[in-house]
């Protein structure tokens, strides 16, 4: 089972993509902001494998918050979800960076988030 920690400023977005990933049999982990997802992870015993962050966030980036989420748990992966098309992602965060645009269907999320977990579990 994977932990993954979801950050998305609008509840519904935030309520669906979290409920599709634990009918997935994942943990999930929320938060509504930059503030509230630092404070998750910090709080967090275990590690998180994927974070899921909207890219356009209240009082940060999304990219800017992945930078501090990552320097607190590096081995995790990102994946944005954005109404913004991917360079724009890309050049934003300054590398290469899994995105998926919205609106997206619970299945293209669901495939896009196993596909990626599944990469990182045939590293081992």
């Amino acid at each position: 089972m994977s932990r993954i920690l979801v950050i998305d400023d609008d509840p519904q977005v935030l309520k669906m993509t979290a409920a599709s990933l634990e009918q997935e049999g994942h943990e999930v982990l929320q938060a509504s902001d930059p503030k509230r997802a630092m404070e998750t992870l910090t709080a967090s015993p275990q590690p998180v494998d994927l974070f899921v962050v909207d890219a356009v966030l209240p009082e940060m980036s999304g990219p800017e918050l992945v930078d501090g989420l990552l320097s607190i748990s590096p081995t995790s992966q990102v994946l944005f979800i954005t109404g913004l098309d991917a360079l724009t992602i890309t050049l934003a965060y300054g590398k290469p960076c899994e995105t998926i645009q919205k609106p997206f269907s619970l299945r293209v999320f669901k495939d896009k988030v196993a596909g990626m977990l599944r990469v990182d579990d045939d590293d081992y």
